[in-house]
């Protein structure tokens, strides 16, 4: 072969039998420790946004997907308050009112005496008058500490618009007129205005007549007579008076 002999090249294995470097085939598996780390806790792990069901919505939370709305406190303040007004409103009306029946009460009684009170009716309506007036009588009803008698006078209306002009005798003028018409009253305020204190609830009878009544003022007639008249009126409107005159063919 002469002075260079001819090398044979090493025999190709077949392919897919190539031989790894035995460091790498005899590499050891990696320690249990590490094959059964436990994953990493949850807090650690990213949080998922639909993992929750509780979520914010501006000072409000909101659960499972459902806003709450708080209920305003004002409202409930306001109607307290309105309450405490008007508990305070009705005791003071409650308290006024007691303070006067008490005064009223106080006032009960004829420590001042009798006085007279007359009334000037129409003819027709003398009888039922006259029957009112004793009641009033006998229960000594008093205004202003004075226990005050009802004289009832029949009279026409020219005789009482007569007896009312008379400046001699001014002592004897009825302090209540019950007139026999609308019309007679209109002529006591023409002829002498100051006659006319003021003009109560009128009567009627049944067929509609009107019958005016009068609380006389000016001479011969004091504010406790005035009085009297204004409560002997107010009298007029119960019950038992009521049936007198109706019986009578009158209505209060």
């Amino acid at each position: 072969m002469g002075r260079h002999s001819k090398v044979e090249p090493p025999p190709v294995p077949p392919r897919g039998m190539e031989q790894r470097p035995a460091s790498r085939r005899n590499m050891a598996p990696p320690p249990a420790s590490r094959r059964n780390m436990a994953p990493p806790p949850a807090s650690r792990r990213a949080a998922d946004p639909a993992a929750t069901s509780t979520t914010l919505t501006g000072t409000h939370r909101a659960v499972d997907g459902k806003s709450r709305r708080g209920i305003a406190k004002w409202p409930i303040a306001v109607a307290a308050v309105l309450a405490l007004i008007g508990t305070g409103v009705t005791a003071m009306i409650w308290g006024i009112n007691s303070i006067n029946s008490a005064a009223e009460a106080e006032a009960q009684g004829c420590s001042e005496g009798k006085r007279m009170l007359r009334v000037a009716v129409a003819p027709k309506l003398e009888q039922p008058m006259s029957a009112i007036a004793t009641r009033w009588n006998s229960l000594d009803r008093p205004v202003h500490s004075h226990c005050i008698t009802v004289e009832i006078g029949a009279s026409s209306s020219e005789g009482v618009l007569d007896e009312l002009s008379d400046s001699d005798d001014v002592q004897s003028v009825p302090a209540a007129w019950i007139a026999e018409s609308k019309e007679s009253s209109e002529r006591l305020s023409e002829a002498d205005p100051e006659r006319v204190a003021t003009v109560a609830e009128p009567l009627s009878s049944a067929s509609g007549f009107v019958y005016p009544y009068i609380v006389v003022g000016g001479d011969g007639v004091d504010e406790i007579q005035q009085r009297a008249a204004q409560k002997f009126r107010d009298f007029l409107n119960e019950s038992e008076q009521i049936a007198t005159l109706r019986a009578a063919g009158f209505s209060g």
